[in-house]
């Protein structure tokens, strides 16, 4: 299994996470985009039609992809995301994410799958050990509770240094995060850690930089 977390990317995914995201993602025959709310159709549609897009536009396509929402039975959910290629876990509310992940007995499978998942924003939060929903990312309230456990840092999505909310700071006591600003991702294979784009460590009220847009910050041992 390989992991990509990211926040989001409104100009486009940065050729220095495009060419990293390539060189991952070396199968290409299907691809199961997993939404947020699987009731709101309308907005998971657009969500899942972008994220294509997004990928199309670097290089990045498959031959056949599926948007797994209430529209498609439990049982075909879990049988074309257990032999996806790629996942992707959609941005949204994070706890409702989790919520029908669980309705769908797909947490298993995200937990031994083979391929690459990638997850954005509210998808990222829920593939951590530790989910972390703060106040500070929108979310109605504050919430930390287990997530998929498939990657062994909890991110902040949306973060922003200036200045670092008294929120993170108190959370950052008991659960160090890692604040990505959009255009940043974070890559987890065969137990080593990649930081693209301007992220920061925050722990026991402490704030370093890990890696900037002009600094990666490669293969570093969990």
């Amino acid at each position: 299994m390989s992991v990509i977390l990211t926040s989001l990317f409104p100009n486009g995914i940065p050729n220095n996470i495009a060419q990293e995201m390539r060189r991952t993602i070396t199968k290409r025959n299907s691809f199961a985009f997993i939404a947020c709310d699987f009731e709101n159709k309308e907005k998971t549609k657009a969500y899942y039609e972008d994220t294509l897009r997004l990928l199309t536009d670097i290089g990045i396509k498959f031959r056949v992809s599926m948007c797994i929402d209430k529209c498609i039975l439990p049982e075909v959910s879990r049988a074309f995301t257990e032999k996806a290629d790629v996942v992707w876990l959609c941005g949204g509310n994070t706890p409702v994410q989790m919520d029908w992940l669980k309705k769908y007995d797909l947490i298993p499978i995200l937990q031994h799958h083979k391929g690459v998942l990638i997850g954005l924003s509210a998808g990222a939060i829920n593939l951590a050990e530790t989910a972390v929903c703060s106040l500070t990312c929108r979310h109605l309230r504050q919430e930390v509770y287990p997530g998929l456990g498939c990657i062994p840092i909890s991110p902040e999505p949306h973060f922003c240094a200036h200045p670092v909310t008294g929120e993170l700071l108190d959370l950052s006591e008991t659960h160090p995060l890692y604040g990505m600003e959009d255009e940043s991702a974070v890559f987890y294979q065969k137990g080593k850690l990649s930081f693209f784009g301007n992220i920061y460590k925050l722990d026991h009220r402490q704030i370093t930089t890990v890696s900037t847009t002009k600094s990666p910050c490669i293969g570093i041992p969990v």
